[in-house]
C-alpha cells in the first residue's frame, strides 16, 4: 500500500551552555606624570565591557576590558585617572555546535585598590561572566500521512521560528560641546556611558537598529576648581544583514559598548570647550517569526501495524516584548558629617534574578549607588549604598520563561535634605517573555504491511464505557477504527467525552 509522506523542518532555539565564570583582576599601575600624587585614595571604581565574541570548533572566546576609575585628593583636589585592563577568556561549549550564538554579561563582584606608594596602585578583582550559549537546532518532523488506513492526530501551535542572529561591530566617534552655561574644563574626572536599542525594523531583508547612546561627563572646570556635570545623547542608526529575513518577521536589538574613550581639544584661547567622544559597540539583532507549526502527534492503521519515531520539540513563541521604565528610591545618610554639596553621583545595575508565574514577570536586582559629596570645610567625601529594585510586568501567558533582561540606567536625581541624600534612579528593562509549548511530534513513520491486524467479522459495534473527559483518538486507536465514525453514530462534536456514557465503537 502507498503512503505518502510529507516533512517539513522545524527550528528550535536551544540552551547548550549556561554557567557562571570568575575572572579575576590583578594588575599594578603607575600614575602618568601629568597626574599629581595620591594624598587619599577616595574610591576605585571597574567597569567591566564584553568586547568580540568568536566560535572555533567547541570553543567559545570572550575578549573583555575593565575600565578601572581611580578616585583620589592630592591633599585639595579630587583626582581621577582611568587605566584600561584588557582579559581573555576561553569557553568550551563541549561539542562543535551549528549556528551558536553566545550572550555574555560581566558584572564587578568586588574591587580591592590600595596605594602602594604615592604613585603607585594595586588592584585586585572580581568579575563574574555569565554566559549563556544557544544553537538553532533543525529537527524534521512529519506534518502529513496520506495513506487510505492510516489515522493521523494532527496539531498546530503557535510558534516563533527562529530566523537568526546578526552581529555588527560599530566604531562611533562624535563632537560634544561643553554647554555655554558651564565652566571650561580644567580635570575630567569621570564619563558615564550606556547604549540603548528604541527601535527596530526590517526593510526588505535587512534589520534597522535605531538607538541612543546617553553620554555623562564630570570634571573640575576652570571656574574657581568647580565640579560640574553635564550629559548629552548621541543618536545611532545601523543596518544589521541577517539570513532568511523578509518583511513577515519580527525583530529585536540591543546595543552593547565594548569600549568607550573621551579626548578634549585645546582651543586657540586655552580652553577645553570641546570633547570627541569614541566607542566601540556591538549591535546585536535576532529576527524571528512567528508561524502555524503543523505537526503530527501520532498515527495508526486500521489495517496493518506501523512502526513510529517520536521526538520531544519544545515550541517557543515570543508573546510579549518589555521595554519599559521603572524607579527605585532610596536614602543615604552621612551620619555627623556635615554635608555641604552632592557633586556627583552614579550606579550600575545589577540583576538578581526573574520569576515568571501566573501574577506576571518579576525582575529583581540591586544596584550600588556611588555619591561624591563636598563636606563645609571643602574636603571631599565619599558614600555608597547598595539599593534593592524590582519591577513587575502583568503577563496572563501560562508556561512561560523570560529572556535575560537588559537593565540599563537612564536617569539618577538627588537631594540633600538635613545630614542625609534622598535619591530616585530610573532604569530601562528590554526583555521577551517566552511562551513555551512541549509536544511530542512524529519524526518517522513506516507501514508493516506484513502485520495484517485481525478482524472480528461478528462484532461490528462494540459497547465501551470511558472515562469522563476521555479522548476519542484513544478510543479509535484501541479498536483500529476513525474517530469520524465515532464521532458520527454518537452525535459528539468535541474531541472528548463530556460524561459518563456508553459510547457506540464502529469496527471497520
Amino acid at each position: 500500500m502507498e503512503c505518502n509522506i510529507t516533512k517539513q523542518n522545524v527550528y528550535v532555539t536551544e540552551t547548550v551552555l549556561n554557567q557562571n565564570l570568575e575572572q579575576p583582576i590583578d594588575t599594578e599601575f603607575t600614575l602618568p606624570d601629568y597626574c599629581p600624587d595620591i594624598d587619599r585614595i577616595i574610591k576605585c571604581v571597574i567597569r567591566p565591557r564584553c568586547g568580540q565574541k568568536s566560535f572555533n570548533g567547541d570553543t567559545l572566546t570572550v575578549d573583555g576590558t575593565a575600565e578601572l576609575s581611580l578616585y583620589y585628593t592630592d591633599g585639595s583636589q579630587i583626582r581621577c585617572h582611568e587605566h584600561l585592563i584588557r582579559f581573555s577568556r576561553q569557553i568550551s561549549a563541549g561539542k562543535t555546535l551549528a549556528n551558536p550564538t553566545a550572550m555574555v554579561t560581566i558584572t564587578t563582584e568586588y574591587v580591592n585598590c590600595r596605594a602602594v606608594s604615592k604613585r603607585r596602585v594595586d588592584v585586585h578583582a572580581s568579575l563574574n561572566m555569565s554566559v549563556c550559549i544557544t544553537s538553532l537546532t533543525e529537527h524534521e518532523v512529519i506534518s502529513d500521512i496520506d495513506c487510505p488506513s492510516v489515522q493521523t492526530l494532527p496539531f498546530s501551535a503557535e510558534a516563533t521560528t527562529p530566523m537568526g542572529v546578526g552581529e555588527k561591530y560599530i566604531l562611533f566617534s562624535d563632537e560634544v560641546e561643553i554647554p555655554s552655561t558651564h565652566g571650561a574644563l580644567k580635570t575630567l574626572l569621570r564619563t558615564d556611558s550606556r547604549a540603548i536599542a528604541s527601535d527596530c525594523k526590517i526593510i526588505g531583508n535587512k534589520v534597522v537598529v535605531k538607538g541612543e547612546l546617553i553620554v555623562e561627563f564630570f570634571y573640575i572646570s576652570d571656574n574657581d576648581d568647580k565640579p560640574e556635570h553635564f550629559s548629552t545623547v548621541l543618536p545611532i542608526s545601523q543596518i544589521v544583514d541577517i539570513d532568511r529575513v523578509n518583511d513577515t518577521c519580527t525583530a529585536t536589538a540591543k546595543i552593547e559598548i565594548n569600549e568607550f574613550e573621551v579626548k578634549t581639544h585645546t582651543s586657540a584661547a586655552g580652553e577645553v570647550s570641546m570633547l570627541t567622544v569614541s566607542a566601540k559597540m556591538t549591535v546585536t539583532a535576532s529576527a524571528f517569526c512567528n508561524l502555524d507549526v503543523p505537526v503530527l502527534l501520532d498515527a495508526y492503521s486500521t489495517d496493518f501495524g506501523m512502526e513510529l519515531e517520536k521526538r520531544d520539540i519544545c515550541l517557543k513563541k515570543v508573546d510579549n516584548t518589555i521595554f519599559k521604565e521603572f524607579s527605585c528610591r532610596g536614602n543615604i545618610d552621612f551620619g555627623a558629617d556635615e554635608i555641604k554639596e552632592i557633586v556627583d553621583i552614579w550606579c550600575e545595575p545589577k540583576l538578581i534574578n526573574t520569576d515568571v508565574n501566573k501574577n506576571g514577570v518579576f525582575i529583581k536586582g540591586i544596584t550600588n549607588v556611588n555619591v561624591l559629596a563636598i563636606d563645609v570645610d571643602g574636603y571631599p567625601r565619599y558614600y555608597e549604598k547598595t539599593l534593592e529594585f524590582e519591577h513587575e510586568h502583568k503577563c496572563d501567558a501560562e508556561n512561560c520563561e523570560i529572556t535575560t533582561p537588559q537593565i540599563v540606567v537612564s536617569g539618577i536625581d538627588c537631594s540633600l535634605v538635613s545630614n542625609s541624600a534622598e535619591i530616585k534612579i530610573d532604569f530601562t528593562v528590554h526583555a521577551e517573555i517566552i511562551c513555551i509549548k512541549e509536544i511530542t511530534a512524529l519524526c518517522e513513520a513506516k507501514l508493516s504491511e506484513n502485520e495484517i491486524k485481525p478482524k472480528d467479522d461478528f462484532a461490528r459495534i462494540v459497547l465501551y464505557y470511558p472515562n469522563e473527559k476521555e479522548k476519542l483518538w484513544d478510543i479509535a486507536r484501541r479498536y483500529n477504527t476513525e474517530v469520524s465514525d465515532i464521532k458520527s453514530i454518537n452525535g459528539i462534536t468535541g474531541d472528548f467525552v463530556e460524561k459518563n456514557c456508553v459510547v457506540l465503537v464502529p469496527q471497520k
